[in-house]
């Protein structure tokens, strides 16, 4: 009987029915452990071309808009000279304020329809009037002598700069078109001219040294922050030349004299810096 029931446990040992089942159940684990591995790596490095599409896209867009700053800083470049009318009486600290006041208006009027040149000669200009008392140049301790602008660019799509409107007022968060299948947010400019020293300060003629800086910064909520900056040197040298004129009336033997001035403007910038900040914070994809 013992020897039966040990026969019996010997031949279901060695029995092989069921075994091509466990061996296709074992192949098709291994098959599906080995499949999730590569869609997992797969998945991983499609996210991965992604982002380093909107890492180069975010880069270039910012870039074009740092060009075209460039070469607007560097237009604004120029002499600019205005004549005041004649006075018969030599011009006071007051009328000189209002002959420098002045030729603001006439740069800007010069310049009639180049909105943003408009706007960054204004800056450059009215930060030189802001270190003015009593008509004497000097570079105040405080920073309210500075002048700040914005600008927008809509890169990816080929538009241009738009002096004094509001970051990301046109085409954020659109999907169609544009670079890489989507276009990107807007580049936001911001734009800081601070004076730095007085280089000549006399009645007649003024030099001021300022320094521009500009931060661009492009956002997108699922890739993080994009920076970049640029710095420039600049030069403002203000000039009022006086000449006056003499006549005598040959009946009354009254001598007049009549003043008169003008005025000059020369704005030189230096060759800008720029800087490349990269991508700042996280994304949420």
């Amino acid at each position: 009987m013992l020897q039966e029931y040990i026969k019996s446990g010997t031949d279901k040992w060695k029995s092989r029915q069921g075994a091509s089942m466990a061996i296709a159940l074992l192949y098709f684990l291994i098959c599906a452990m080995v499949g999730s591995v590569v869609l997992a790596a797969a998945s991983a490095n499609v996210s991965h071309v992604k982002m380093e599409k909107r890492n180069e896209g975010s880069y270039l867009a910012v870039m074009s808009a740092a060009e075209l700053l460039k070469a607007q800083l560097k237009d604004c470049a120029g002499e600019w000279e205005a004549d005041h009318d004649g006075q018969e009486t030599a011009a006071d600290s007051d009328n000189r304020m209002e002959f420098k006041e002045s030729m603001l208006d006439s740069m800007l009027m010069e310049n009639e329809g180049m909105a943003v040149k408009q706007a960054l000669l204004q800056s450059f200009y009215q930060t030189y009037l802001n270190c003015l008392n009593d008509n004497e140049l000097q570079v105040p301790k405080d920073l309210g002598s500075s002048e700040a602008l914005s600008l927008t660019f809509e890169g990816a799509d080929g538009g241009e700069m738009d002096g004094g409107s509001e970051p990301g007022a046109k085409g954020e968060g659109e999907k169609s078109g544009g670079l890489f299948g989507y276009r990107l947010p807007p580049v936001t400019v911001t734009l800081t001219v601070t004076p730095d020293h007085v280089v000549l300060s006399g009645r007649n003629s003024q030099q001021l040294h300022v320094t521009a800086v500009a931060d661009f910064s492009i956002a997108d909520e699922s890739y993080g922050q994009y920076r970049m900056s640029m710095t420039m040197g600049g030069l403002i040298h203000y000039t009022l030349e006086e000449e006056t004129e003499s006549e005598t009336d040959p009946d009354t033997g009254i001598k007049t004299t009549t003043y008169h001035y003008c005025s000059q403007v020369i704005i030189s910038p230096d060759k800008p810096l720029i800087s490349v900040g990269g991508k700042t914070g996280g994304g949420s994809k």
